[in-house]
C-alpha cells in the first residue's frame, strides 16, 4: 500500500509508506492435582491453558487481539463454574478484539468485542460484549473516554450502558 504525499498537479514521485507492524505472543500452562471428595476418593483434576494473542500496527490503527482455550481453568483463577471440588470437566474458550484508530491529535476511537463461553456437561454458558468508546485528550495526562455497551449474559438477560470515564495522571 503507497500512498502519494504530494497529490497536486505536480506529483514529483514523493511516496509515503504507511507504518506497519505486526507483533505475535502465545503462552500455555497446565497442572494436575488430586482431589479428596467422598464419593471420587482419589480421582485427579487435569488443567490447562492455552493463549495466543496480538497486536497490529498500522498507521494510525491498531488491532489487538487475544484467544483463549482450556480446561478447568478456575484453578488459573480464571472465573469458572465449576465447583472447586468437582472432578467434572469444565471447558473454556474466550476471545477479544479491539480496533482503535486515532481520528484526531487527541481523540482515539476504539470498537471492541469479547466472547467466553464454558461447558461443563450440565450447563453451557456463554457471554458477549461490544462497545465503542473514544478517548479525549484535554491536557497531557487528563483525558476523557464516553463509551457505549453492549452486554449479553449467560442467563439470556442483555443489558445496553453509557457512560464516562475521566482520569487524572500524575
Amino acid at each position: 500500500v503507497v500512498a502519494l504525499k504530494n497529490q497536486g498537479a505536480n506529483t514529483d514521485g514523493d511516496f509515503d509508506i504507511p507504518k506497519l507492524g505486526a507483533g505475535l505472543k502465545g503462552m500455555a500452562g497446565g497442572m494436575a492435582y488430586g482431589v479428596n471428595v467422598a464419593a471420587q476418593l482419589g480421582d485427579d483434576v487435569d488443567s490447562f491453558l492455552a493463549t495466543f494473542n496480538g497486536k497490529m500496527d498500522m498507521g494510525s490503527a491498531n488491532l489487538k487481539f487475544n484467544v483463549a482455550a482450556g480446561q478447568n481453568t478456575k484453578e488459573f483463577g480464571l472465573y469458572s463454574n465449576k465447583l472447586a471440588a468437582s472432578t467434572d470437566d469444565t471447558l473454556f474458550a474466550a476471545a477479544f478484539a479491539q480496533l482503535a484508530m486515532g481520528i484526531a491529535d487527541n481523540q482515539t476511537l476504539r470498537f471492541g468485542a469479547g466472547y467466553v463461553m464454558e461447558d461443563d456437561d450440565t450447563t453451557d454458558t456463554s457471554r458477549m460484549t461490544v462497545f465503542v468508546n473514544d478517548q479525549i485528550t484535554f491536557a497531557p495526562g487528563f483525558f476523557v473516554t464516553p463509551e457505549v455497551s453492549y452486554y449479553d449474559e449467560e442467563d439470556g438477560e442483555s443489558s445496553f450502558h453509557v457512560g464516562a470515564k475521566w482520569q487524572v495522571n500524575f
